[in-house]
C-alpha cells in the first residue's frame, strides 16, 4: 500500500470489512507530540523527596540495541493501558540527526537515509469478540504469532507514495498474546540499499520486546 510522503507511515493493513486503525493526519500529530514528550519527560518524576514511579498498568516501548553513531531516537515513550481503548506505543529511529517536525522524517529523508518504526499495540477486533485490553490483545489475522529475534524481509514492493526511491520493509506479528507489533523499515535507494538493509536488519534482530502487564483492571 502506498503512502503520502507527507505522512510518516501508512495505516495498518486491515482485514476484510475492517477499517484501518489509524489515520495519517492523526499519526502525524501523534508522532510530533510523542517526539516532544520523549525529549522532555524522565522515567520518574521527583516531587519534593518522593519519586513517583510509573503505574503498574504502563505499556513499555520496545528495547533498542546500541545504535550506530549519528542515529537518532525520535520517540520512545510509554503509554498507560485502558480496558477498552487501544494502546499504541511507538519507537521511531532515524539514521541521521533528525529534528522533529510536524511533517515527520519521511518528508526530509536524505539520500541513503533509513527510518525504523516499531509500534506495539493492544487493539480490539473490529467485528469480533471484545477482550479485556488490560490483560491481553485481540488475535488479528494480519498479526501472526512470532517469536524474536525477527528477520527483516530481503525484498519488498512497498514504497512511499510519491517517493518510489524509498522502499519499505515490513514485519507484522503478535508477541505472546500481550500485544501486536508492526516493524517498518524505510530505506532511501539513492544510495546502495544492501549495506543499509544489513545494518537495519541487525538492529531489528536485536530488538528487546517487553512483557506488558496482564491485569484484570487498569
Amino acid at each position: 500500500m502506498k503512502r503520502p510522503v507527507q505522512a510518516l507511515k501508512a495505516r495498518r493493513p486491515g482485514g476484510p470489512g475492517r477499517p484501518s486503525v489509524r489515520k495519517p493526519a492523526r499519526r502525524q500529530t501523534l508522532v510530533f507530540a510523542l517526539s516532544l514528550v520523549a525529549l522532555m519527560t524522565p522515567p520518574a518524576l521527583a516531587v519534593g523527596h518522593r519519586v513517583l514511579h510509573r503505574s503498574p498498568a504502563t505499556a513499555e516501548p520496545v528495547g533498542l540495541p546500541a545504535l550506530p553513531a549519528g542515529w537518532t531516537v525520535v520517540s520512545d515513550s510509554s503509554q498507560r493501558l485502558g480496558p477498552s481503548s487501544s494502546t499504541n506505543v511507538q519507537t521511531l529511529v532515524t539514521s541521521w540527526r533528525y529534528r522533529p517536525t510536524y511533517a515527520g522524517p519521511a518528508s526530509v529523508i536524505p539520500p541513503g537515509g533509513v527510518i525504523i518504526d516499531v509500534t506495539l499495540s493492544r487493539d480490539q477486533e473490529y467485528r469480533g469478540r471484545h477482550v479485556n485490553l488490560c490483560r491481553t490483545t485481540a488475535r488479528l489475522p494480519q498479526f501472526p504469532a512470532r517469536t524474536p529475534p525477527l528477520t527483516l524481509p530481503s525484498t519488498t514492493t512497498a514504497t512511499l507514495d510519491g517517493a518510489p526511491h524509498v522502499k519499505e520493509f515490513r514485519v507484522l506479528g503478535r508477541y505472546r498474546d500481550s500485544y501486536n507489533f508492526e516493524v517498518r523499515v524505510d530505506i532511501d535507494t539513492r544510495r546502495p540499499v544492501r549495506p543499509r538493509w544489513a545494518r537495519a536488519e541487525t538492529i531489528i534482530r536485536e530488538l528487546r520486546f517487553p512483557r506488558w502487564p496482564a491485569l484484570q483492571a487498569c
